[in-house]
């Protein structure tokens, strides 16, 4: 009689063997991918960044040059050898005075920002 219900025990003791590490792998599955999402968010922001500073100082070292700082992305491009990446991003540079920094944005290509 005893041999029976430890019989009973292992058969109903089976899906549970592979439910349970089946639910861990899917755990840590899921926990890789969404960090691996949250660093690729970080790095399309921080290359972003990169860009618009690279705008920037082509800007003050045309002002450090020139006295004026320049009217567009098309300017530092031709005179200071900015390298811009026309696939990824889009560059406006809005001007605001010759001895004032222009407003620098650089968005993700695709994104317009109103006024623009």
């Amino acid at each position: 009689m005893r041999n029976i219900f430890a019989a009973n025990r292992k058969k109903h003791a089976a899906p549970w063997k592979i439910l349970v590490p089946a639910l861990c792998f899917a755990m840590v599955f899921l926990v890789v991918v969404f960090a691996v999402s949250d660093v690729s968010l970080s790095a399309r922001a921080q290359e972003r960044a990169t860009a618009e500073e690279a705008v920037r100082r082509a800007a003050v070292q045309c002002y450090a040059i020139e006295g004026r700082y320049p009217q567009d992305v098309a300017y530092l491009q031709e005179h200071y050898g900015l390298v811009v990446d026309t696939r990824r991003y889009s560059y406006h540079l809005n001007p605001v005075g010759e001895n004032l920094m222009p407003e620098i944005f650089v968005f993700p290509a695709g994104e317009r920002k109103e006024g623009f």
